[in-house]
């Protein structure tokens, strides 16, 4: 063992071994260097040094393997568990974590996925872990205020065009080829799941409490929530349904069905205190 070997120089060797970062391409199934390792640590016993490095560096991808099968667990039952192993230590080798917290580390998989060999077989398999991501994201999200009825009841009819409409923080909209929600719902409730419909179709994400709850957009929503998303008056919302649906007389009703169900769903911020302002103007 080289005792001179500066301790930030062996830190940093040790960085690299343990997660794998030591060399472009190297993954978990690759051997560890020896020859800098044998100079510059110690062996103990009957471990050499790099076999005590080797526990580090499995127990290290084990756990971001363990982490991702949690992330990611309806799309590990689509690809299977070997496919999707080597997708995992493929991605590792691409995309190392770079952040303290284990949540992040496969925030670029459902994109890497729809580039690798894996997805072949699946090819909707990239959209279901994006789902996959938006729950998870929308779960630790920032908490906020829903608005609820009572408030609502609060505005006075000729204020309702005026008023500022927003969807909380942790509501998204995907748009996908595939209709991947079922499979997650099946794989969730331990049920056996089915190839999907190819069919374009818009999933609503959002968080209410504690709670993530995902579902397929009707026809008409998709305009008016994206429009919400990014903040708008209640009347520009209602133009961007009545601009997808077509006006008729159903318009109206459909506008009024869709506000109360994101109402009760808590799909809505509460923008008291902007209502408060909207209508002293």
């Amino acid at each position: 063992m080289d005792s001179t070997y500066p301790l930030a120089e062996l830190q940093k060797l040790i960085y690299r071994v343990v997660t794998r970062q030591s060399g472009a391409g190297e993954h978990r199934r690759s051997p560890l260097p020896a020859a800098e390792v044998d100079k510059i640590i110690a062996g103990e016993g009957r471990l050499s040094a790099r076999a005590r490095l080797q526990i580090y560096a499995n127990a290290y991808v084990s756990r971001l393997l363990d982490a991702m099968k949690e992330d990611y667990g309806a799309t590990c039952a689509v690809l299977g568990e070997s496919a999707f192993e080597n997708l995992v230590a493929d991605y590792l080798a691409a995309y190392p974590p770079t952040e303290p917290s284990i949540m992040y580390a496969g925030r670029y998989l459902p994109d890497f996925l729809n580039g690798h060999s894996v997805s072949l077989p699946s090819p909707f398999a990239g959209e279901l872990a994006l789902l996959e991501r938006t729950v998870l994201e929308a779960f630790v999200g920032p908490d906020s205020d829903a608005l609820d009825p009572a408030t609502i009841r609060l505005v006075s009819p000729e204020q309702w065009p005026i008023i500022p409409i927003k969807a909380g923080p942790n509501v998204r909209v995907l748009d996908f080829e595939w209709r991947v929600e079922p499979i997650l719902r099946a794989v969730e409730a331990g049920a056996a799941w089915a190839a999907p419909e190819r069919r374009a179709n818009s999933i609503l994400v959002w968080r209410r409490d504690l709670g993530v709850h995902y579902r397929e957009l009707e026809h008409g929503e998709r305009a008016g929530l994206a429009l919400a998303i990014e903040g708008g008056k209640f009347s520009e919302i209602c133009e961007a349904i009545a601009k997808e649906v077509g006006s008729s007389e159903e318009t109206a009703a459909l506008i009024n069905r869709l506000f109360g169900r994101w109402i009760a769903d808590g799909v809505l911020l509460n923008v008291m205190p902007d209502v408060a302002g909207a209508m002293e103007g």
